[in-house]
């Protein structure tokens, strides 16, 4: 009897055993399974979620608000319509333009030209500049007769490091004036290069060349007077170079420099030479980008009294250790390399013109012009 109580306990203490092991299994397993449903949840709401990065560069496209970014050919006419309400055009009189991210700031610009038909003769058209942006429409040169490129446009597009130019050109009877415009954010700004003279890119340097047109490549007085008359038509070369930190075009710095420097730098006695032809040497002048103008000059006297005084110069290239051929002919030498006229030591700067005693720069040159031709 005792043995059958024995084993009851022993049968019932196994019988606990085992219903405790399958509790705690069922228990483990389903902790197991809620935990894999709380991961799943957490995933699934995890890649719902934009990360941190996202937030700021995808919204937008999420929410569908941002407008795609207009075509050049969409704004170019945006800008024509504004144009021709606020100039008070016909679309019509709208003829050329040049439309571009000048400042490359994500934003189009334009530049365009009111005007009448081409004159076939000259290759011109009389009318005037705007600039317009989204904000608004301003003219910025007013009547002019534009001559019109190669392109069949009055626009053409500059290079800078960081920035493009709008070009056009003034025509004149010999000669042209290039006016250069870029943009500045909202703001359009002219060049320190502009309205100065014909512009051309030197494929050598890189650098701007503008040449200068000017009537000082004579000067006379009658007898008795001390009234100068300028004649001589002479085309002069000075020289630019984009700026990152003004952010424009500007002319190379130049100094005076003695006889004594000229020789040094040249080798040889160019200035008592020319004094030894019976010339008067002027000024010497030395540009920072190797070039040197040697203005000289000759006097003649009249037995009437009267006096006239031819001005020529001498132009050498430190870069390439020679003269320069002014003229593109097989002539070699100092006599070669004469543009004619007086060379300044900054044509950007207008307090040089006062020194010459010539007109000051720009419309003078131009109107002397045009009245010896209507003459």
């Amino acid at each position: 009897m005792q043995k059958n109580h024995v084993r009851k306990i022993a049968v019932l203490a196994v019988v606990t055993i085992l219903l405790l092991c399958i509790t705690a299994c069922g228990e483990s397993g389903e902790k197991k399974k809620l935990s894999d449903q709380e991961v799943m949840e957490e995933a699934r709401v995890s890649s719902a979620l934009p990360k941190d990065n996202q937030i700021e560069n995808d919204a937008p496209e999420a929410s569908g608000s941002e407008k795609p970014e207009r075509t050049k050919e969409e704004m170019t006419d945006d800008f024509i319509s504004k144009l021709s309400s606020e100039a008070k055009a016909d679309r019509q009189d709208i003829r050329y333009s040049l439309v571009d991210d000048f400042d490359m700031d994500g934003k189009y610009e334009g530049f365009f030209f009111i005007g009448g038909d081409v004159d076939e003769e000259w290759g011109s058209c009389d009318g005037e500049v705007w600039f317009v942006n989204e904000g608004r429409a301003e003219k910025i040169h007013s009547t002019l007769a534009a001559a019109v490129n190669e392109d069949s446009n009055v626009f053409k597009i500059v290079e800078g490091a960081d920035k493009n130019f709008a070009a056009f050109n003034e025509m004149y009877a010999t000669s042209n004036v290039t006016y250069l415009f870029y943009a500045d954010g909202d703001e359009c700004k002219e060049s320190e290069a502009s309205g100065i003279g014909a512009e051309y890119i030197d494929e050598k340097t890189g650098d701007m060349v503008i040449t200068f047109s000017a009537y000082d490549g004579c000067c006379d007085y009658e007898a008795g007077s001390d009234e100068p008359m300028w004649t001589g038509h002479t085309w002069k070369p000075y020289y630019f170079y984009y700026d990152r930190n003004t952010g424009d075009f500007i002319e190379y710095e130049a100094q005076d420099i003695s006889a004594k420097e000229l020789s040094d730098i040249l080798g040889t006695d160019l200035a008592g030479d020319l004094e030894g032809q019976g010339y008067v040497v002027d000024r010497m002048i030395r540009r920072n980008n190797g070039i040197i103008n040697v203005n000289y000059s000759e006097v003649k006297n009249g037995a009437d009294g009267s006096k006239s005084i031819t001005y020529r110069n001498a132009t050498f290239d430190e870069r390439t250790g020679d003269f320069e051929n002014a003229w593109g002919d097989d002539e070699t030498g100092v006599s070669a390399s004469d543009f004619g006229g007086i060379y300044y030591l900054q044509i950007s700067s207008p307090e040089n013109t006062a020194e010459s005693g010539l007109p000051d720069r720009g419309g003078d040159y131009y109107g002397v012009f045009v009245m010896l031709l209507n003459l």
